[in-house]
């Protein structure tokens, strides 16, 4: 685990919050529609977190309805993030 990658999500509640909803699989639309946030940001955010290796896609060969997942290196730092903010309730 990387803590430059904590830092990195804990900068940007988008994808703080795309991380963590992924621990099931979901796509861009739903996850606009879970988030209360536009596409783009989704979009934004699953770009993000993709460069970095937190998240994978189930369907990358698709151009729509893609799923993406949460990868094994992304819930070690999910579970980081968590735990950091959960220390600043």
């Amino acid at each position: 685990m990387s803590w430059e990658d904590v830092s990195y999500v804990l900068r940007s509640k988008t994808r703080k919050a795309v991380l963590a909803r992924l621990d099931t699989p979901s796509t861009p639309t739903l996850l606009a529609q879970e988030l209360h946030t536009s596409i783009p940001n989704i979009s934004r955010a699953l770009r993000e977190l993709l460069s970095k290796k937190l998240i994978e896609s189930l369907t990358p060969k698709e151009r729509s309805g893609k799923l993406f997942v949460v990868s094994k290196h992304g819930r070690l730092v999910s579970s980081k993030v968590k735990e950091i903010s959960e220390d600043k309730v």
